[in-house]
């Protein structure tokens, strides 16, 4: 994304150079569309149904995706199969009745379903929804039999020989892997549950099967795509299978009748207004409804990513349980699930436990994940905040999430510039907080303050270090403070020269053989300080390159003393100040460091047994 402050700064260099039926036919329709919904419809309830309707997603809100994805109906804004099932249903009844012969009214349709594939702009669910919607067309002016699996296959060979890399596309795969799996167990689940409860003689049957047809067709769809959206979004919906029962139903009568409303627009913008007053309350209930079943703690859980042998062992197993051949062999079937769940359990538990460091890409800033080999996580800053983006929301909680972390034990403030400090608010509001250690530094601003009111809120715990303090309560790991002295920082919370970088905390890592140098924003004086007093104490193996590799860090005698095997450079890509500087590069080079750097590499990720360090390839 590129942000510009404002219109003085934009320069048109073309326009009106669509071609004709853009210009003139799509680009008309698509605004007539959305000015229509405008006009009628205000706020998440606007861009629901634009959503559903167009497939135009960028009035939603983050907090309004959040609750989809939660909730497991994250499906109802993608434009797809339901679209292209109304397009036929409503232009086939229509042409019929006004006598047109068959193959008029499959061209007419086929047209329609490739205009309103372009309308909402060739996303892979609506392109694959309406070949599929053509090859059925075409199949029965043939007269031919339709095979659902040659009619899917062949949609997804069309979108691929057009463009290949659509194979990579979250859209291509979740709509092709939810309808493939829907096709495979609902028909399992018609056998088992639905032709049975068909022969029972109870009231209220209908009502029943309607009921459960909705619950299996979301059972069916989530169980072929659980890797998937495990993958993409980091969880897995809890709740979806009750949400979707409600929520599908509402969805499909408000794109109905958004559909309605859009053909009567066109006559009427009175009878347009009088019927959006019903799809408003319905639109708000359904919102509600999806809102109300997110929010619960239980309605989701985070995951980890599913990797290749996970995807294997979950499609096998799945496979394996709906596999009847016979009724006699459901038992059999159960334990060799079992022994694969066992075989993949074995295959990927780490019994030997591993120190983990990750050095995030947060830009210009800083921001480290511990990961301990007792499964303590330290986080040391937060990284950065701007106008646009912010580290904690962005990059920050999604990778704690991800590694399916919800408490940080330990959060270590360096110092109280607003690159190292920047996610705190948002992790402060969404993570539990163990305890904050810091350098008692104190600077008035209205961000600090506001930091300092949500920690008191929270009620965490907060210890000023200094000079020759540790930890050593954490299995095989010590925690070195070695910087800063009462003389850089005093008890009243002033640095000295009021230089907040040369109040850094900074500390030294050992894990049984390993050691790593964590040294925030340090510069030249407090260098030559931890120089002069430790000495020989500050080698280690890896170095966090201090100041994101500024001219102002890094003296000769420091890196010297330090001689790292490895050093960290945190820093933004094209930054304004130039980090990292040539000269501290050509230092660490001198001294044999292998540099690593986030701006050109991204996270920077090390492991540790105690005696080796490896470098992960993530």
């Amino acid at each position: 994304m590129f942000y510009v402050n404002d219109y003085k700064n934009v320069t048109v260099l073309s326009k009106d150079n669509l071609n004709y039926f853009y210009q003139n036919i799509l680009i008309p329709v698509k605004i007539f569309v959305l000015t229509t919904i405008d006009k009628n419809y205000d706020g998440d309830e606007a861009a629901y149904l634009k959503g559903l309707i167009t497939g135009e997603r960028s009035d939603i809100t983050q907090e309004m995706k959040d609750d989809f994805v939660n909730a497991g109906v994250m499906h109802l804004i993608a434009v797809s199969g339901l679209n292209v099932a109304y397009i036929i249903i409503s232009l086939s009844l229509i042409l019929s009745l006004l006598r047109f012969p068959m193959i008029p009214r499959a061209v007419i349709t086929i047209a329609f379903l490739i205009f309103y594939c372009m309308f909402t702009g060739n996303t892979a669910s609506i392109v694959r929804a309406s070949i599929m919607g053509i090859l059925v067309l075409i199949a029965i002016l043939l007269e031919r039999r339709i095979n659902f699996y040659n009619i899917i296959g062949m949609a997804a060979m069309m979108i691929l020989i057009y463009d290949a890399k659509q194979l990579f596309d979250p859209g291509f795969i979740l709509s092709f892997s939810a309808v493939l799996s829907m096709a495979v167990f609902l028909t399992t689940f018609e056998k088992v549950f639905l032709s049975r409860i068909r022969e029972l003689h109870i009231k209220g049957k209908k009502i029943a099967l309607m009921l459960l047809a909705l619950f299996f067709t979301s059972l069916a769809a989530q169980i072929g795509t659980i890797p998937i959206t495990a993958n993409y979004f980091g969880k897995i919906s809890v709740i979806s299978l009750l949400t979707n029962i409600i929520a599908v139903p509402l969805a499909n009568l408000s794109l109905a009748i958004g559909f309605f409303q859009m053909f009567i627009a066109a006559i009427s913008e009175y009878l347009s207004s009088v019927i959006s007053e019903t799809n408003n309350v319905l639109l708000y209930v359904q919102l509600s409804f999806i809102q109300w079943c997110a929010s619960p703690d239980f309605a989701y859980f985070s995951v980890e990513n599913f990797n290749f042998t996970s995807i294997i062992a979950y499609y096998l197993i799945v496979l394996i349980l709906i596999w009847r051949k016979t009724e006699g062999n459901f038992c059999f079937r159960i334990i060799l699930s079992g022994l694969i769940l066992c075989g993949y359990f074995i295959l990927e538990t780490d019994l030997e436990k591993k120190l983990k460091i990750t050095f995030l890409d947060v830009g210009q800033g800083d921001c480290s994940v511990i990961h301990t080999p007792d499964d303590k996580i330290i986080l040391v800053d937060c990284g950065r905040t701007s106008f646009v983006s912010n580290s904690g929301e962005r990059i920050i909680a999604p990778y704690l999430k991800r590694n399916s972390v919800s408490r940080i034990d330990l959060l270590i403030i360096t110092h109280l510039h607003l690159d190292h400090i920047g996610g705190i608010h948002y992790l402060l509001e969404n993570f539990e907080i163990g305890k904050i250690i810091e350098s008692g530094q104190k600077y008035n601003t209205a961000f600090t303050n506001t930091m300092d009111s949500l920690i008191q809120a929270k009620k965490i715990p907060r210890e000023t270090i200094r000079t020759g303090d540790y930890i050593n309560n954490i299995e095989n790991l010590r925690l070195y403070f070695i910087f800063p002295g009462a003389e850089f920082v005093d008890q009243t919370g002033n640095t000295l020269n009021n230089n907040l970088n040369n109040g850094s905390v900074a500390f030294i890592l050992k894990y049984k053989e390993n050691e790593f140098f964590f040294s925030g924003d340090i510069e030249k004086e407090s260098e030559n300080f931890i120089s002069d007093t430790y000495t020989g104490f500050i080698e280690t193996d890896v170095l966090k390159v201090a100041h994101h590799g500024s001219i102002t860090s890094s003296t000769i005698k420091f890196i010297v003393n330090n001689k790292p095997q490895h050093a960290v450079i945190s820093c933004g890509m094209y930054n304004k100040f130039n980090h990292p500087s040539d000269l501290v590069l050509n230092r660490l080079n001198n001294i044999g460091a292998v540099i690593h750097r986030t701006d050109t590499e991204g996270a920077v990720v090390f492991q540790s047994d105690g005696r080796n360090i490896e470098i992960i390839d993530w």
